[in-house]
């Protein structure tokens, strides 16, 4: 019976029971618990009902087993990836400490389940074909749950069909999109792009019509002051003031309309040389393919990407690296943006992952994560194959969904990104608050201009007054005769 009941626990079969008959013909049945006060994870065989010949004296048949574990400590498998799962060690207590989405999941299934976490950190190499470990060994997080090393296994674990084929998978516990990611700098503004992108091209045209328009009224009517139009344009000086009031009127017409629009071209030129704005990003990964830009993405997320339509038919522009981190791919991007010959590229990584990454790297505000999504990946909890722990860690996540209790840790874990990125956003959007000092300050300018034209209109009125005064206070001289 002992061997009998080894074999169901190293099969992960939880309602194996035993009946035997006794000399007295007394039907018994015997199981095991796997999980007691005396012990963990072992089959020591215990009587669990008995015939007394008309019916079994207990109900059910096959008891709950997993609803009380006692503390017993269970194997999780994981590794560093911010923010599902957050790993720091810590030297006063000599102990690694883990925190994360995906811990918190943990710790809430540990606390329902009454059973202790044991982390088994696992560190890979850049070499995503054998897994190899850092230590040497080749035994990487699939070949640790089929062999059953470990319980559990989370952090950014992705379904697949062969993980689903060879390990048990829960249901989903977080759907994590996959977006692209490029730099900023292929859409930096050059110097004449920014002296253009203050006004639309409306606004443009119409300044143009206008323009043409008055130069060809002076070309018509007063064909020596044409070029004076342009030079009140760009804020020039008469050099003598129009007889003809018609003329005046344009003139003056043509002053005020450019001086609203001078302010607010300055001011914006001012305000886009000081924030460094960038010209409009694609919204999709197919416009960077488009515009000839090549994908860097992890092996892992490429054969999840072949099955999609829009990379089967380009797939020379995809770049599988060999690593398994998705803050790799986009270090090496950071890296390509220092190096030309490799051309324009952007990364295919998780949302999640590339958010925090970026942050923590201070270089959120270098790189612009694209709005629509690449494809939608499904995490879960993986297990070995046929794990007992199967049903009962499907209906906690069905609670704990049902409850509102996921959505509270994904709020925890990832609002304190979102609530920075919506204050980079407010700080990148362009309203009339943020450029109110250089109004102010281009009209303290205009009305210190028109003070001092003032005062030199009247000087000049008064200078003319003076030497009319002074013109009559002479008498005239006579014209003499020529003489001989």
């Amino acid at each position: 019976m002992q061997l009998i009941m080894d074999h169901c626990l190293a099969n992960y079969w939880l309602n194996c029971n035993v009946m035997v008959q006794t000399a007295q013909v007394d039907i018994v049945v015997y199981s095991y618990y796997p999980f007691t006060e005396d012990h963990c994870q072992k089959a020591i065989p215990v009587q669990i009902n008995r015939f007394d010949g008309h019916r079994m004296i207990n109900e059910p048949m096959f008891p709950d087993k997993l609803r009380q574990l006692h503390g017993c400590p269970l194997t999780l498998l994981t590794w560093n990836v911010p923010p599902f799962v957050y790993l720091n060690f810590d030297h006063e207590t000599n102990q690694l400490m883990a925190s994360g989405f995906e811990i918190q999941l943990m710790e809430q299934l540990a606390d329902w389940m009454n059973f202790s976490i044991v982390i088994k950190n696992l560190t890979l190499e850049n070499n995503v074909s054998s897994y190899k470990l850092v230590n040497g060994s080749n035994e990487g997080p699939m070949e640790m749950i089929i062999n059953q090393l470990t319980n559990f296994s989370v952090g950014y674990f992705r379904k697949t069909t062969r993980r689903v084929r060879l390990m048990t998978t829960p249901l989903t516990h977080y759907y994590t999109p996959l977006v692209a990611t490029v730099n900023l700098d292929n859409y930096r503004f050059g110097s004449l792009a920014i002296l253009t992108f203050p006004f639309d091209w409306s606004v443009w045209l119409i300044l143009l019509w206008s323009l043409i328009l008055h130069i060809f009224i002076y070309l018509c009517r007063w064909r020596s002051a044409s070029h004076e139009v342009l030079e009140i344009l760009l804020g020039g000086s008469l050099a003598r003031l129009p007889r003809q009031w018609a003329h005046r009127a344009i003139y003056a017409h043509w002053i005020y309309a450019s001086i609203p629009l001078r302010i607010c071209y300055q001011s914006l030129l001012f305000h886009l040389i000081r924030l460094q704005l960038f010209g409009s990003v694609p919204s999709s990964f197919e416009q960077l393919l488009d515009d000839k830009f090549h994908a860097l993405c992890t092996s892992m997320t490429l054969q999840t990407l072949q099955e999609m339509p829009q990379v089967a038919g380009r797939y020379e522009s995809f770049h599988g690296m060999a690593t398994v981190y998705d803050q790799n791919v986009l270090d090496e991007l950071d890296h390509c943006k220092h190096d030309q010959r490799k051309g324009k590229v952007f990364a295919i990584t998780s949302q999640e992952v590339t958010r925090f990454h970026l942050r923590d790297s201070n270089r959120l505000d270098d790189y612009v994560i694209l709005n629509r999504y690449v494809n939608i990946q499904q995490l879960s909890i993986f297990m070995p194959k046929h794990s007992y722990f199967y049903e009962k860690i499907n209906e906690a996540i069905r609670r704990f969904d049902a409850n509102g209790f996921l959505a509270a840790m994904r709020r925890a874990a990832f609002d304190s990104n979102e609530r920075k990125k919506e204050k980079d956003q407010r700080r990148r959007y362009i309203d009339n608050g943020q450029l109110m000092g250089i109004y102010k300050l281009m009209i303290a300018m205009y009305s210190l201009a028109a003070i001092i034209l003032g005062i030199e209109l009247l000087l000049r009125r008064l200078q003319g007054h003076n030497c009319l005064r002074n013109s009559e206070s002479y008498p005239p001289i006579k014209n003499k005769k020529p003489t001989n």
